[in-house]
């Protein structure tokens, strides 16, 4: 006794059949009108927030530009009050410079007395020259201390004696000088 097994499935004719998808043309055409409806209208709802989007984003640029508009007086009057103030202190600090080149010429002067009996009547001293009349009980006093203005030639230009003469004053005979001192 043999036992056969039928491994290969038994073939129907049957269900070889076709199955065929009946398409309606008309159910096709409404998914496609519905489809077009659909993105129609989310192409509106798309646009009309992308507008509003952009009208909100436009108030804010005007609100901004006008904030913008009321700072560019307060800023112009900044800088006009910037190069008023820029220019008192640049005179200030001119004024400065004179002064101290002033003072040097004077702490010149005065320091080149050093020893010598001299005594000044008047000193006057503006930022090109000094004016000096003095007395002396010398004339080495007074030749002294021309001489030791000379040695101070970072300031001084020229030292000038303009005139010189002596004078008896009660019993003492002093020397009196007039000198023109130019700074450079």
């Amino acid at each position: 006794m043999i036992i056969r097994f039928n491994l290969v499935p038994k073939y129907d004719k049957e269900k070889k059949k076709k199955i065929k998808i009946e398409i309606s043309y008309i159910k096709l055409f409404f998914i496609c009108i519905l489809g077009v409806i659909f993105t129609i209208i989310s192409s509106f709802i798309f646009l009309e927030y992308k507008l509003n989007h952009l009208e909100k984003l436009k108030r804010l640029k005007i609100a901004e530009r006008n904030r913008y508009k009321k700072i560019i007086p307060k800023v112009k009057q900044l800088e006009e009050q910037h190069k008023e103030i820029t220019q008192k202190i640049l005179t200030i600090i001119s004024l400065k410079k004179k002064q101290g080149r002033i003072l040097y010429a004077y702490y010149i002067i005065v320091s080149s007395i050093g020893d010598n009996d001299i005594t000044f009547k008047n000193l006057t001293i503006n930022s090109q020259k000094a004016l000096l009349k003095g007395v002396s009980l010398d004339l080495e006093d007074v030749a002294n201390f021309l001489q030791t203005l000379e040695f101070n030639k970072k300031i001084l230009k020229t030292i000038e004696l303009e005139n010189i003469y002596k004078r008896k004053v009660g019993g003492i005979e002093i020397v009196e000088f007039n000198s023109q001192i130019i700074f450079k």
